[in-house]
């Protein structure tokens, strides 16, 4: 399968197209806080995410792999949330467009390659991803004290 994302200023959206290897592409309208969401959620998979055999590939040889990938995307859908579950070899992706989602399935070495992506995409977007994933974490943090404080009531 191959990825691409691509930031468009105008939408102030990422559009992330799927090439998947059998079956037709799909294109979707990613906004800022759902991007930097799944990039946060991956953060909670170290398992995964730190594989130290599996190193991102190099820029030149996804250029190389997305060269083969038809030009013309198909019509971008909105994303209305994407979800994220783990696999006992991986994550699958879910992106919720209406009554059905996409479905993509990521290996162990996919999550690290998707998480790099996901960073470097956001950084080249100008958004400042460390103050974005700072205020997840104190948000998850505090989310799960006032969940506390509730069962202990």
């Amino acid at each position: 399968m191959a990825l691409r994302a691509k930031y468009d200023p105008k939408q102030d959206r990422m559009l992330l197209t799927l090439h998947p290897a059998e079956g037709e592409p799909h294109a979707f309208w990613v906004t800022r806080r759902q991007w930097l969401g799944l990039l946060h959620a991956m953060t909670d998979l170290p398992a995964l995410a730190a594989e130290p055999d599996a190193p991102p590939r190099p820029p030149s040889r996804q250029r190389r792999l997305s060269a083969n990938v038809n030009e013309t995307p198909p019509e971008p859908i909105p994303v209305r949330g994407i979800r994220l579950r783990r696999l006992t070899d991986g994550v699958k992706l879910i992106f919720v467009t209406g009554v059905q989602g996409v479905g993509v399935d990521f290996s162990t070495a996919g999550v690290a390659q998707l998480r790099a992506m996901l960073q470097q995409q956001a950084e080249r977007a100008g958004w400042d991803v460390g103050a974005a994933l700072a205020r997840l974490n104190a948000a998850t943090v505090a989310n799960a004290a006032m969940k506390k404080a509730r069962q202990l009531h």
